[in-house]
């Protein structure tokens, strides 16, 4: 019998075998990151354009429980623009809110939006969302050339 150390490869494999299942049941069945992501990074908002654009200078204010502007960025070249949770305003605070969006060159749209804080899954990581998660900004001159 070859040993590994102190313990026999055989049960060394054995035992690799059994904390791998008991990691994977432990997930409900699901593959457990390696570590759970911060909790800010699900409360975003993707903008998109009619025609589809990347558009620059996209603004996006959250006005309820907590009042901030939500930090935007391009995302090519998926043609949107990626809002995330406000970065002065802390954790994120669960409740009904009002998002207005606004870009040079681009109709104000404001619309309701209901930011949730979803319990932790089977691997202990909880997330955070806000829906509805896309908002359509439209030309100010109806896309007409």
């Amino acid at each position: 019998m070859r040993t590994t150390g102190l313990i026999p490869r055989s049960l060394n494999r054995m035992l690799g075998m059994i904390l791998m299942l008991a990691a994977f049941a432990a997930c409900d069945g699901q593959k457990c990151p390696y570590g759970c992501p911060a909790a800010s990074l699900g409360a975003s908002v993707a903008i998109v354009t009619t025609p589809k654009a990347v558009v620059t200078g996209v603004e996006a204010v959250l006005t309820g429980p907590v009042n901030g502007s939500m930090r935007c960025q391009p995302n090519p070249p998926v043609s949107s623009v990626v809002c995330d949770w406000p970065t002065g305003a802390g954790a994120v605070v669960p409740g009904s809110y009002s998002l207005q969006v606004s870009a040079p060159g681009y109709e104000t749209t404001t619309i309701q939006v209901e930011v949730t804080t979803h319990p932790p899954d089977p691997c202990g990581c909880a997330w955070d969302s806000i829906m509805p998660s896309i908002v359509s900004i439209s030309p100010t001159d109806g896309g007409a050339d």
